[in-house]
């Protein structure tokens, strides 16, 4: 008997993880890392523009502005709604995405705004390789 409980437990492992496109959480976990590497962008662009005027403000006497480097946890998906998934012949797939997304400091979410990702498997995790909004 407990043969065979490992032996359908093996089988319905196998078929879960086998095809199926990204699941609601790859979807989220890739959506979230695309917005922080697009915050910490953002940021190092800030940081050399007050680095420049800052030497300025010193010179003449006035404040110096700095900013904070962002945090992943600080960013987090408070709704996501997927649909259309749909796979292409390379292996990637297409989906349309609805998102709010969460400033956690600021405790301020998001409108919701949607887009059609195209999502491919790259190193053991789904990464989105292709967005485009939907008005």
């Amino acid at each position: 008997m407990t043969r065979l409980f490992f032996v359908v437990l093996g089988l319905t492992l196998a078929l879960t993880g086998c095809g199926g496109g990204p699941g609601d959480s790859d979807v989220k976990t890739a959506i979230e890392k695309k917005i922080f590497i697009g915050a910490q962008q953002r940021y190092e662009i800030e940081e050399m523009t007050n680095r420049s005027l800052n030497k300025l403000r010193e010179m003449r006497g006035q404040a110096i502005v700095t900013t904070e480097a962002p945090k992943q946890e600080d960013i987090k998906i408070d709704y996501i709604n997927i649909e259309d998934k749909k796979e292409l012949e390379n292996g990637d797939y297409t989906l349309k995405v609805t998102i709010a997304v969460k400033d956690v400091k600021k405790d301020k979410t998001s409108e919701k705004i949607s887009a059609r990702l195209t999502m491919s498997h790259v190193d053991k995790e789904w990464r989105i390789v292709k967005e485009e909004p939907i008005n």
